[in-house]
């Protein structure tokens, strides 16, 4: 049993000290800023924000659209009508494919027929694949290299291979090769989980409790099931250690990749600019509306897409601004949600149509 825990602190040690030494980025200082980066549209900040592309990133870019002039929104918190006021003139490739995927051979859509369009949600997918492209170049390091995701695997199975083997006494499980199937099967879970987590999210103390969370969940589980009397001999120390290790070495494994010299920049301003939406006061606000009427509506996409909309929106509520061309009704906190609601449903509503079919 000894030489079997050693044998798992330094499979345990393996991921750990690749994450050390390739995937730690170091402090990135936020740079204060009134205006989103240039030339970065609301989805592109989205994904060097969040490093990958998700169905807010194309919400956000209907609203940018709309706040350039190309798109006029109407709504009336049960359904909504886009028309296209003009043609598509600038040279962002995402861009035009939005609006291509909104209005084919028509200048007006609306809810019900994008929900039940038979093309939008692919052409939404293309788009979102289109902007994963930018983490090759713009986001992380080549330091995640398939040798390292390697030897991760090996110590992650490694792990499972020994806690089944001297946890449980079954001849079953205790068979070689079901013992690396099963230890796959559990790696593949484990690292699915922990990868969603980490992008939901991106901060690690709610990783460290999910985490601790799983090993709660699994300790339950483990009493529950190894008291049938197919399981009725185990190591509980060792069990725990074994999850434990297992913890570890998956959450580095899914934190090996870091963002490089440009990722590291990009994201200091990004966070700098969602500081300043969230702490600016009213003052600031009106002498920026002062001097740029469409501020609001300006930045309006980036806060949603750096989730601070609400705040962004409450922040306005008593400063008198003119209603944009682009939105008939007046704007308020509640309709941009139920908007922004209704959109997120006719993509993930087609997506259901097309499973049935």
């Amino acid at each position: 049993m000894s030489l079997a825990l050693i044998c798992m602190f330094i499979f345990t040690l393996i991921p750990f000290f690749l994450w050390l030494f390739f995937g730690r980025e170091g402090e990135i200082k936020p740079v204060i800023n009134i205006y989103p980066p240039e030339k970065k549209n609301s989805a592109e900040l989205g994904v060097e924000y969040r490093t990958f592309a998700t169905n807010i990133e194309i919400i956000s870019l209907i609203f940018y659209l709309a706040n350039k002039g190309y798109i006029e929104i109407k709504d009336d918190n049960h359904n909504f009508e886009l028309r296209k006021i003009k043609e598509y003139e600038g040279t962002n490739a995402t861009e035009k494919e939005l609006m291509d995927a909104l209005f084919k051979n028509k200048d007006i859509v609306t809810k019900k027929e994008l929900r039940y369009s038979h093309t939008f949600y692919e052409n939404c997918f293309d788009i979102k694949k289109g902007l994963n492209k930018l983490r090759k170049f713009i986001i992380y390091e080549k330091s995640c290299s398939a040798e390292k995701v390697i030897l991760c695997l090996i110590s992650i199975i490694g792990i499972i291979v020994l806690i089944l083997k001297n946890s449980i006494e079954d001849s079953t499980l205790g068979n070689p090769v079901a013992c690396l199937g099963f230890s796959i099967v559990v790696t593949v879970i484990f690292a699915l989980i922990f990868s969603a987590i980490d992008y939901k999210n991106k901060k690690p103390v709610l990783n460290l409790i999910f985490a601790i969370t799983v090993i709660g969940l699994f300790s339950v589980l483990s009493h529950i099931f190894f008291e049938t009397e197919l399981f009725k001999s185990y190591n509980v120390p060792f069990l725990y250690t074994g999850l434990i290790c297992l913890t570890i070495s998956i959450i580095c494994s899914t934190h090996l990749q870091k963002r490089n010299k440009n990722g590291r920049l990009a994201l200091g301003h990004i966070l700098g600019f969602k500081k300043f939406l969230e702490e600016t006061d009213k003052h600031r606000l009106e002498l920026q509306i002062e001097e740029n009427p469409s501020y609001f509506y300006d930045i309006l996409p980036y806060a949603y897409v750096l989730d601070v909309s609400d705040t962004w929106i409450d922040k306005f509520e008593n400063i008198v601004m003119e209603t944009p061309e682009w939105y008939k009704g007046k704007l308020t906190k509640k309709r941009f949600k139920n908007l922004v609601i209704m959109i997120q449903d006719t993509i993930v509503q087609e997506q259901k149509t097309k499973r049935r079919r």
